[in-house]
């Protein structure tokens, strides 16, 4: 590829075709540029190019800033979830928590009073069940570090 040297007009062009918040005919009013020209533009694959580069990097830069405020706003639902006042804030942030381990809870959780509807559960099955839970917790923060 070879190296050029973009003017201040096709740089301007070449982020606003990267952000993609523009179409050609407000580009070509915005910086005084004809479509035409525009259009001559895009015909050059070194232009194509640095437009799709600046696009990546408008991407990875959005990517990274969303990823570097992701493990602050679990810490914020943990926080709600152990100490809001409010107890439907608590009880929301703990159904979020556990649904994005679980997935989704059922809608509607039927209580029976029934002994006759209980069945027995072996300890050691609840022990397997625990350990198992708390090895997925564990690899869930490993993989979010």
């Amino acid at each position: 590829m070879s190296q050029n040297i973009w003017t201040e007009k096709q740089r301007n062009v070449q982020y606003a075709l990267a952000t993609g918040n523009m179409n050609k005919v407000t580009i070509s009013k915005e910086f005084d540029v004809s479509r035409q020209t525009i259009y001559n533009w895009l015909d050059n694959p070194d232009f194509v190019c640095e437009v799709d580069k600046l696009r990546q990097e408008l991407r990875n830069f959005g990517e990274q800033l969303w990823y570097s405020h992701y493990q602050k706003s679990i810490q914020n639902i943990i926080e709600l979830a152990d100490t809001s006042p409010d107890q439907r804030v608590r009880y929301n942030a703990n159904i979020y928590n556990v649904e994005r381990i679980d997935g989704k809870l059922a809608k509607q959780i039927n209580i029976s009073s029934n002994t006759n509807d209980r069945k027995t559960v072996n300890s050691d099955i609840l022990e397997q069940e625990q350990e198992k839970w708390e090895q997925q917790m564990i690899e869930q923060m490993n993989n979010e570090e």
